[in-house]
């Protein structure tokens, strides 16, 4: 990737791990950051969140998207990160995948989890995005600065 001011990093962090993550990938790719918010928010406390989100998976409910500020459109590199729950993407990232469309851009992957892989997400991914022009490439767990140098590195020129 020789032009990285076509790059977006695009986020979900519900505790800050994610957020941290993505800000530093943005130091290393010099890409700009955005984050993605469900338009009611989600619970602050953990319990809450975690019966909120569990909820949406297993009822596959697509939470709305609070606005975005920027035009996607200019960008030909999409990192999208979020946190694993129950060893796939938060159904927010479902709703963002279906509404945003990300037609013709490549589409890099970051998570965080401690105790999943990156696999499942990334098939999870592929199957909400079949039957459309969404690539998604591939990705990495980005838990720590060695993960997120190994996983650029991967995907960086």
């Amino acid at each position: 990737m020789s032009d990285v001011s076509e790059s977006l990093i695009v986020y979900f962090s519900a505790s800050g791990n994610t957020k941290s993550a993505a800000e530093k990938i943005s130091r290393q790719t010099q890409a700009e950051v955005l984050a993605i918010q469900p338009a009611t928010p989600y619970p602050e406390a953990y319990e809450d969140l975690a019966t909120v989100g569990k909820k949406e998976i297993d009822e596959q409910i697509l939470p709305d998207l609070a606005p975005l500020p920027m035009n996607l459109n200019a960008y030909q590199t999409i990192y999208l990160g979020f946190p694993i729950w129950w060893d796939q993407p938060p159904m927010l990232v479902a709703r963002f995948l279906k509404e945003k469309g990300l037609v013709n851009k490549r589409v890099i992957v970051f998570a965080t989890s401690y105790s999943s892989t990156i696999d499942n997400s990334l098939q999870v991914l592929k199957k909400w995005t079949e039957n459309t022009a969404v690539e998604i490439l591939g990705g990495f767990l980005a838990n720590n600065e060695q993960e997120i140098q190994t996983g650029l590195a991967s995907w960086t020129d």
